[in-house]
C-alpha cells in the first residue's frame, strides 16, 4: 500500500509540476526573447543618444536643425519655410538638393522630441561657433529672418525672440569704445 501511495503521490507531483510549467512557460520564453534582444536594444538607444540635439558636432547640421527650430517655433512648418532652408542648404552650405533633403530629414528627426527650442540653443550653436566664421554666421542668422517670414506672415514674438537670441549667441559683441578721456 506504500508503494501504491507513493507512485500516487510522485504522479500526482509530477502532474501539479508539468501544469505550473506549462502555465508559465510563455513568460519563460518572453522572458529569454527579451534578453536575447537585449544587446541590439541597448545599440538602438546608444546610437538615439548620438542623434540627439544634445550630440551635435557637424555645424550643417546644426544650422539646418537651427532653422527647422526657428520654422516650428510658430507651430508647423509651411512647404515655404522647408523650401527656404533647403536653398539655404544648397547655396550656403554647398550640398546636393538630395543632401539638403537629407539633412531636412535628420533635422526632423532630431527635432522630435524638443518641447522647447529655446533650453536646447546652446547644443545646437555651440558646433556652428566653434566651426565657422563672422560671414558664416550672419549668412544664417540672415537665413533664420528669411525662413521665420518664408510663409508671408509676420513673425511672431517669440520666433523673433528666438532669433535675437541666436543673433546674440553667434554673434561677438565688440566691446563698446569709451568716448570718455
Amino acid at each position: 500500500m506504500h508503494i501504491v501511495l507513493g507512485i500516487l503521490v510522485a504522479v500526482v507531483g509530477a502532474v501539479v509540476l508539468f501544469n505550473v510549467l506549462s502555465r508559465n512557460a510563455g513568460d519563460a520564453v518572453d522572458n529569454a526573447k527579451e534578453l536575447a534582444r537585449l544587446p541590439r536594444r541597448l545599440r538602438w538607444q546608444a546610437r538615439q543618444r548620438k542623434l540627439s540635439i544634445r550630440a551635435l558636432e557637424d555645424p550643417k547640421e546644426a544650422a539646418v536643425v537651427l532653422l527647422l527650430g526657428i520654422a516650428r517655433q510658430s507651430g508647423d512648418v509651411s512647404s515655404a519655410q522647408k523650401q527656404e532652408i533647403g536653398r539655404f542648404a544648397t547655396t550656403e552650405l554647398s550640398v546636393t538638393e538630395d543632401e539638403a533633403h537629407e539633412l531636412m530629414l535628420f533635422a526632423g528627426f532630431v527635432l522630435r522630441d524638443v518641447l522647447d527650442f529655446g533650453g536646447e540653443l546652446r547644443n545646437v550653436l555651440g558646433p556652428i561657433s566653434a566651426n565657422t566664421g563672422p560671414e558664416e554666421r550672419h549668412r544664417l542668422i540672415s537665413a533664420a529672418r528669411s525662413v521665420a517670414g518664408a510663409d508671408g506672415s509676420p513673425t511672431d514674438t517669440a520666433t523673433a525672440g528666438l532669433i535675437e537670441v541666436v543673433e546674440r549667441g553667434l554673434v561677438e559683441k565688440t566691446p563698446a569704445t569709451s568716448s570718455e578721456p
